[in-house]
């Protein structure tokens, strides 16, 4: 009897000679104890000592997770980090490791004990985000500083009340800018907009407006204070309309 495979399996009790008459009975007890993740597995060979016979191969698997002794390593993520208040962000966890508490910290005076939960922030401010995990080998916090911007409304402004008779999306002014541009565009009809801007690499980082807004021209300015020098998207959405601005940062 022998083990074929990785060192994952091991005999822990049962040992050769068995007796292979058809009324008897034997007990192999295999142990699994990987010490990495994934799937694994390997074959348990009994080899007759009648050289005609073949061996008989019996195949174990099974599936690897994380040694729980060891300490588990926070880390987590956000689908937006910047807009206007009320700014609800979903917080996604993206710890390793054997894990059975969560603990956010959402820089507010507010929490969370679930793994993936939603928060909405009611005032306008820079907020660090902290997560704590504990498990069996431990506990491990990760911090994010200054990492939610959250900013009042920004104010809409009318340039010109001519009815438009059709939407129109202007390239924001200055491009490049540093770090407050304008941005105007036009809707013939009352309609509810949005005003997102998006990353290089397609990252929601901030929401300018979303909100209905009635017929005519507007302007909206756009403080990119907080952000780096880079290459954004603004983009406007409404039901009927949507375009994509490219502007540049530059500090």
């Amino acid at each position: 009897m022998s083990l074929v495979g990785n060192g994952d399996f091991t005999i822990t009790s049962g040992v050769e000679p068995f007796t292979l008459a058809p009324s008897a009975t034997n007990e192999v007890i295999v142990q699994f104890g990987p010490i990495s993740k994934g799937a694994k597995s390997s074959i348990l060979r009994f080899l007759s000592n009648d050289p005609d016979e073949n061996p008989f191969d019996v195949l174990l698997s099974g599936n690897g997770t994380s040694d729980p002794d060891i300490l588990p390593i926070s880390a987590f993520s956000a689908d937006t980090t910047s807009g206007i208040r009320p700014l609800t962000v979903h917080f996604a966890d993206s710890s390793s490791g054997v894990i059975n508490t969560w603990q956010w910290d959402f820089g507010d005076n507010q929490g969370s004990a679930e793994q993936n939960p939603a928060h909405t922030y009611n005032r306008a401010d820079t907020f660090t985000v902290s997560l704590t995990v504990t498990g069996p080998g431990g506990s491990d916090t990760s911090v994010r500083e200054n990492y939610i911007y959250v900013r009042e409304p920004s104010g809409i402004e009318v340039l010109s009340g001519r009815v438009p008779t059709t939407y129109l999306f202007r390239q924001n002014y200055p491009n490049p800018f540093n770090p407050v541009t304008q941005i105007s565009f036009s809707v013939p009809k009352p309609s509810r907009i949005k005003i997102l801007v998006y990353d290089a690499n397609g990252r929601l980082i901030d929401s300018l407006y979303n909100d209905k807004i009635q017929t005519g021209e507007h302007t909206i300015k756009w403080d990119a204070s907080h952000l780096p020098s880079g290459m954004y998207f603004i983009k406007l959405f409404t039901d009927d309309f949507q375009q994509t601005r490219k502007c540049l940062l530059l500090k």
